[in-house]
């Protein structure tokens, strides 16, 4: 059975019962990112068996047709109850039929290293496309912990940056001004960047 969430209260109950849930799976992160995207959960249950699906749906300009995507990040189907041995193909179904229920023509979503069984989920629906390694650096270790698994690369690029940067601590009697001139340099930054969230939202966050 699919049952499609729009509202806030449904959204978080629901998320809350996957045991892996991100903070880009949310309602308030779908809602920061949404930009001209509608957010919605998509939720398919089978007996013990529950996936959750967040995506942004979007106009197709011209046309009555839509499109769905992710938000930027670690998003794709949450799971519970799901093995190696899942059958897809109920799932596939009932998938294909919301869709074309809402006219989605193409969707797209990125996926989360962290969970291992999304590709087994979308089997036969789409396409899976690896993009390369993911670089994990666990921050609770402490710091020489967290460096020695650092590659020579990267180890290189630390070193120069400390030889040749110099860093300022601020204290609450900084002036405001200091603060600006940073915050500006950040959102120009940003707003540099392809794939980056328009710059009236960056501003609202910061």
């Amino acid at each position: 059975m699919i049952q499609v969430v729009e509202d806030k209260k449904s959204w978080d109950a629901h998320i809350s019962g996957f045991k892996n849930a991100d903070l880009y799976h949310t309602f308030d992160y779908h809602q920061a990112a949404k930009d001209d995207g509608k957010p919605i959960l998509i939720i398919y249950k089978q007996d013990d068996i529950c996936i959750g699906l967040p995506l942004l749906i979007r106009n197709i300009k011209e046309t009555s047709l839509k499109d769905a995507t992710s938000v930027y990040g670690y998003p794709g189907p949450l799971y519970k109850n799901v093995s190696d041995s899942f059958d897809g193909e109920k799932f596939k179904e009932e998938l294909i039929g919301c869709f074309k229920d809402y006219n989605i023509i193409s969707v797209f979503s990125r996926l989360s290293p962290f969970l291992p069984l999304q590709p087994k989920l979308l089997e036969n629906i789409g396409v899976v496309e690896r993009k390369g390694p993911v670089v994990i650096i666990d921050l609770t270790h402490p710091i020489d912990i967290q460096r020695q698994g650092f590659g020579k690369r990267l180890k290189g690029h630390l070193n120069k940056a400390r030889r040749s940067s110099h860093v300022k601590t601020a204290r609450s009697c900084v002036p405001r001004l200091r603060f600006e001139e940073g915050r500006n340099i950040f959102l120009h930054s940003m707003c540099m960047l392809p794939d980056t969230w328009p710059r009236e939202q960056i501003k609202h966050y910061w």
